[in-house]
């Protein structure tokens, strides 16, 4: 299977999933490769979440809300229907915020699209006054709790989209962070075809991961915190599902790691190995059979592998040409910075 390694940092990931398509195909006809390039930026640029225009249908169906705000986007295919997730942010955030200890109030959308159409299809539906994009993990209970939900984090596995995102306990009684949860929500396709994409995928209700098994009972004390790192997971070839973590122990040194299920996501363990301290936002793909992670560190970002489900992690300089791996100079080059990874 040919791989393409894609740097992006908006919310328009379904363009480069939708046109792997086409450079399959392309290149089982014979083609360079270098067609499906050109074929890529003559296609017509379509924002599936807009802030402040794209509306933003409530859970209970009836009501829609704007965003001011769309960050940490990741994009899965399961069943027929593709989805697009994003953090939302229900307001602005200006100097006063940033000075005070209130959340901004945040929850985790998606916007739904069928497999089926083509990219002048998607265009027009993308286009269209009905567009929604829709409510998929909101912490709002009453006027007891504010919705807060930080870096979602996706993957799939058969016609199951798993959906894990960190969320932060925070009442609005004094707004003091009461304690953070890892949240995971499982929806599952029901219906592979017919019908509005929408509509075909039913969510579980969220659970939380707050106990995380280990791997080595002398692990079990290295992390007081766990987050996700947002973006994407991935299915790994023999079943295990796999999201990219990073956490802090109790001198609040950050590491980042993994967390797996071999079971369909029943249970969730947490990986023994991790990276080198102070190296954090890790996102990660599988490479041939090795587990890869690309992670932030204080001179520029590092590539490690892992053959062992995160056991031990090995620096790999080189297996991602182009990756800003080594800063030589105070001023990094941006451009080199990958903020996410794409496969295909």
């Amino acid at each position: 299977m040919s791989r393409h390694l894609f740097y992006s940092s908006v919310l328009l990931l379904v363009v480069a999933m939708m046109c792997c398509g086409t450079c399959g195909a392309a290149a089982a006809e014979g083609n360079d490769g270098k067609s499906d390039l050109r074929n890529f930026q003559k296609q017509q640029r379509v924002d599936l979440f807009v802030p402040r225009t794209t509306p933003v249908l409530l859970k209970d169906k009836t009501s829609s809300e704007m965003r001011f705000s769309f960050v940490s986007p990741s994009l899965v295919s399961a069943a027929g229907v593709i989805a697009a997730f994003a953090e939302g942010h229900m307001k602005a955030k200006n100097l006063t915020d940033a000075q005070s200890l209130e959340p901004i109030p945040s929850d985790v959308v998606a916007g739904y699209i069928d497999s089926s159409w083509d990219w002048t299809t998607l265009v027009d539906k993308v286009n269209q006054s009905t567009w929604k994009a829709h409510t998929v993990l909101s912490t709002a209970s009453g006027e007891e709790r504010v919705s807060v939900v930080h870096h979602p984090t996706t993957t799939t596995k058969g016609n199951k989209v798993f959906l894990l995102a960190e969320t932060p306990v925070w009442p609005r009684a004094n707004q003091t962070l009461n304690g953070v949860e890892l949240t995971l929500v499982v929806g599952t396709v029901t219906n592979s075809t017919g019908g509005e994409p929408s509509g075909r995928i039913s969510w579980e209700n969220p659970k939380s991961l707050s106990s995380l098994k280990t791997s080595a009972a002398s692990h079990e004390s290295k992390f007081e915190r766990v987050f996700p790192s947002g973006g994407s997971g991935v299915l790994m070839e023999g079943g295990t599902l796999v999201f990219p973590v990073f956490g802090y122990n109790g001198e609040n040194v950050d590491f980042s790691t993994i967390i797996y299920s071999t079971d369909d996501g029943q249970t969730w363990m947490l990986s023994n190995g991790t990276s080198p301290k102070e190296c954090s936002n890790p996102r990660i793909t599988e490479w041939e059979g090795s587990l890869l992670m690309l992670v932030d560190c204080k001179d520029g970002q590092r590539v490690y592998e892992s053959r062992d489900m995160g056991t031990t992690w090995t620096g790999t300089i080189g297996t991602l040409p182009g990756v800003w791996t080594k800063s030589k100079s105070i001023i990094w080059d941006v451009s080199l910075h990958v903020d996410s990874l794409i496969t295909a």
